[in-house]
């Protein structure tokens, strides 16, 4: 069995591993390319005490400074970038005010009170900076500190899994495991966030009602049923809330227009594309292939279409950055996007009208 963790410090042939809330010293063989924050697996054998350990590549990003002592002796100083929360203050025992938690580190020190802030919300997924106490704190398993919050997180769901959240989901004790979505329920989504999704066309429901579709990464399709759809354009972002409606169908509430444009988007047969930067392979695949987006997740890329769209320009593209078009194709309420078309260089510079009509939206309405 592999363990995950971080390299802390290394001297003569000894290692100091972060995993979770604890850590851990061993005396091992510690390949050459293992430095102090590192992410490593380790294993151990039958027979020794003495694991087993190779690097992997970072599971959460990592920022290390080193110190110089007054007695020349060199240190490190390590940070990790991880998700935390914070429970309503009022509902928490005083022992325990002065924590965040997250799901990698479980109980993190707050003492500086940077969630205690008026604009930080409770039970809101904030992306947070946190770094390593030189001891653990009272004698107790919390070995971290927030030292910034960047913003709330993309992704609400590992909300569900902190102690003071009813759920019949239980959380997974295993390393890192309740930050992945595919070991998540799909209906649930945070009540108490503020998701930003993209209109990628209109519908009717069941009873004849125009409505519109929205889409996030978070939370899927979320539909809105209101007599003001007709005044929301198809491919404009709008942030919203999200509450379950009639069968299990995730309705959006308290919709108003973004202040800002997440990525240029144009409306084809009455669906919504997005515009997004990629690197296009430098040596043409032999198969379909998946781009990672982080918006759209996974992209689908047909290897014969994708040759059409390319081929007249390949010299000029491969191994470079470039703009594409997705379009996307919904089977049930699963979106999945795909890899439409090379974006020509005109279509994807903002104009002057496109910033003001911007603008005009984010005042337009609030529904």
């Amino acid at each position: 069995m592999y363990y995950l963790g971080i390299v802390l410090e290394i001297s003569d042939g000894r290692i100091k591993v972060l995993r979770k809330t604890k850590i851990y010293q061993f005396n091992c063989e510690i390949p050459t390319n293992v430095v102090p924050g590192s992410w490593i697996n380790f294993s151990f054998n039958d027979d020794s005490m003495a694991p087993f350990i190779e690097a992997c590549s970072p599971v959460l990003p990592t920022k290390i400074v080193k110190l110089y002592d007054s007695d020349g002796s060199i240190s490190s100083r390590i940070s990790i970038q991880t998700i935390a929360a914070t429970p309503h203050r009022e509902n928490l025992d005083d022992t325990l005010e002065q924590y965040v938690w997250s799901p990698h580190f479980e109980w993190i020190l707050d003492d500086n009170g940077i969630f205690n802030h008026e604009n930080v919300m409770p039970d809101i997924i904030y992306v947070t900076w946190i770094e390593l106490l030189t001891e653990p704190y009272m004698s107790s398993n919390v070995l971290m500190k927030v030292t910034e919050i960047i913003r709330p997180a993309y992704n609400q769901l590992p909300i569900y899994d902190a102690p003071w959240i009813g759920s019949e989901m239980p959380a997974d004790a295993k390393l890192l495991s309740v930050h992945c979505l595919k070991n998540l329920s799909k209906n649930k989504t945070n009540p108490a966030a503020i998701y930003s999704g993209l209109v990628i066309r209109r519908d009717i429901d069941c009873q004849g009602t125009e409505q519109v579709v929205l889409w996030s990464i978070a939370t899927g399709t979320v539909y809105f049923c209101h007599q003001q759809c007709q005044n929301i354009s198809i491919g404009a972002w709008i942030d919203f809330v999200v509450q379950n409606g009639r069968d299990g169908i995730l309705e959006a509430h308290k919709l108003k227009y973004s202040k800002t444009q997440m990525m240029l988007t144009r409306v084809v047969d009455g669906k919504a594309q997005i515009c997004q930067k990629v690197k296009i392979p430098e040596n043409l695949p032999k198969k379909d292939w998946i781009w990672i987006s982080d918006f759209a997740g996974k992209v689908w890329v047909d290897l014969e279409h994708f040759k059409k769209s390319v081929m007249n320009r390949w010299n000029e593209l491969a191994g470079n950055i470039t703009y594409v078009w997705l379009s996307y194709d919904q089977f049930g309420s699963t979106v999945c996007w795909r890899f439409h078309s090379i974006a020509e260089p005109n279509q994807f510079i903002e104009t002057k009208e496109d910033a003001l009509n911007n603008e005009r939206f984010a005042d337009l309405t609030i529904l």
